[in-house]
């Protein structure tokens, strides 16, 4: 009887949630169109590597859309249906991958649809403690260090990238190590913003040289949490971005 009232509960949460999410909206249709694809997603079975689709909040896919020219270059941590969606919008691509099976899977879908421009680059954790930077919060790496992981964008020079996703392990040492490496204009994008595990990545882009929009919303492929929050910090104004 507790497992069906939680579940009740945690229904009535989404429901709510979901009435304050579209009365909020100005695009009535973006959001039914939310609504249809969360369920396909989440409960019909469309995984995001067939559809190409980033695992980030639809609000902030819809912008990234937008925001992306053919001219940019990618770096990504955590490979999958964000590989394809921006090789498929932009010059270069690169991906950090821990997983061996996902990036054959993810290396096998973009040779299939003939996108060349995306390099996936699998880089496991070892074991050992190199300190927090290299550290995941995840309980099943304890022990091990993602230095390897993280340091992979120091393989390329200050500047190069236009889009610097942050989606996979260790965030904080993603990020901070990503810094000089994003261009001036550039936009760092973090995860999962909202989650306890992240304030610490979010306070070191909190200051008068950053500004930040969030967006706030449900995502693809998530029983619950339905909804989360993607960053996009700027060293510019947003307006400007």
């Amino acid at each position: 009887m507790t497992g069906t009232g939680s579940r009740w509960r945690r229904a009535a949460r989404v429901m709510q949630l979901w009435l304050r999410y579209v009365g909020g909206s100005a695009a009535p249709n973006e959001t039914l169109a939310d609504g249809r694809d969360w369920i396909a997603t989440t409960f019909l079975g469309r995984d995001l590597l067939t559809a190409g689709w980033p695992w980030i909040t639809f609000p902030a896919m819809r912008w990234l859309t937008s925001y992306l020219r053919p001219s940019m270059s990618v770096f990504e941590w955590g490979s999958g249906g964000s590989t394809l969606f921006f090789a498929r919008r932009v010059a270069r691509v690169v991906s950090v991958e821990y997983d061996a099976g996902w990036c054959e899977a993810v290396v096998a879908r973009l040779r299939a649809q003939g996108l060349g421009n995306a390099q996936v680059r699998h880089l496991p954790p070892e074991p050992g403690d190199d300190g927090a930077l290299y550290r995941s919060s995840a309980a099943e790496f304890a022990g091990m260090s993602f230095r390897s992981y993280v340091q992979s964008v120091l393989d390329y020079p200050d500047g190069s990238f236009d889009v610097i996703l942050v989606d996979g392990r260790a965030r904080l040492g993603c990020l901070v190590t990503a810094l000089p490496k994003l261009k001036d204009d550039g936009a760092l994008i973090l995860d999962n913003s909202e989650r306890e595990d992240a304030a610490a990545a979010c306070a070191v882009l909190t200051g008068p040289d950053w500004t930040v929009r969030h967006f706030a919303g449900p995502g693809p492929h998530s029983a619950w949490p339905v909804f989360w929050r993607t960053s996009a910090f700027f060293r510019v104004p947003p307006e400007k971005a």
